[in-house]
């Protein structure tokens, strides 16, 4: 009886996206689009960055774009499923007021920051003040 939004992590095939959003349809009520994506990382020697530690999660800047066109074909395809009351949540690489609108714009119901909020805790009043200006 309570909504449930799953928090999906990225989709290399973004057409499997749409495979689960069909396959889940009337089970889940949204998604949380992807915050990091987990990659090897190398120092400049090209060894492992974190010893014992092949992966890690990058975030922030470095995964916007995949993280807003991934929002933008979930977004896209909710519209296509006719899934009036799905609830998208965009979020990757919001650091500044302009990425909450880029992820409005392409359709998210709401936007979640942790890099950006945690670099700068004013990161919603600047996107408020912009818009309220």
């Amino acid at each position: 009886e309570r909504p449930l939004i799953v928090k999906v992590g990225y989709f290399k095939d973004q057409e499997a996206i749409n495979f689960f959003m069909k396959s889940s349809k009337g089970i889940i009520a949204g998604f949380s689009s992807a915050n990091t994506y987990a990659r090897k990382v190398t120092n400049n020697e090209g060894k492992g960055a974190f010893p014992g530690r092949p992966m890690a999660g990058i975030s922030g800047s470095a995964i916007r774009t995949l993280s807003l066109q991934q929002a933008e074909n979930i977004a896209q395809y909710r519209d296509e499923l006719g899934l009036k009351d799905f609830v998208l949540i965009g979020i990757g690489g919001v650091t500044k007021p302009e990425h909450i609108d880029a992820y409005l714009r392409i359709g998210s119901n709401a936007v979640q920051t942790a890099v950006g909020a945690w670099a700068d805790p004013y990161l919603a009043q600047k996107y408020k003040k912009e818009m309220y200006a």
